[in-house]
């Protein structure tokens, strides 16, 4: 983690987990690409042995797997997000306002002095 607010490191862990779901969908694809081209070749050559298959198809069902678990963790990041910036906005409104207070009981001491 680079950044310093929270608002900053859960972007950070937000754009992560993003790309770590975007590597899974590589995965995904890639696999699906390998299981067509074993399927074409196969049919070229003339022998169908299936059990060539198992290991992507185990890699497409971990990478969906891990697809869903990314996309869950994304969606809590993205609340914690808004959350975050709502607190952060609370903040900047109660200092604000003490803010106006402190002027306030300045200038009514000025006029009472």
């Amino acid at each position: 983690m680079t950044a310093t607010t929270p608002l900053g490191q859960i972007r950070q862990l937000y754009a992560h987990y993003q790309k770590q779901s975007n590597r899974w969908g590589f995965v995904l694809l890639s696999s699906m690409a390998m299981i067509c081209l074993w399927v074409l070749f196969s049919i070229m050559v003339g022998i169908i042995d299936y059990t060539y298959l198992t290991l992507p198809v185990a890699a497409i069902s971990v990478s969906i797997w891990q697809m869903r678990k990314t996309k869950g963790i994304s969606g809590i990041l993205r609340k914690a997000h808004e959350v975050q910036q709502q607190i952060e906005k609370a903040e900047a409104e109660k200092e604000e306002a003490k803010d106006e207070e402190d002027e306030a009981d300045e200038e009514e001491g000025e006029e009472a002095s």
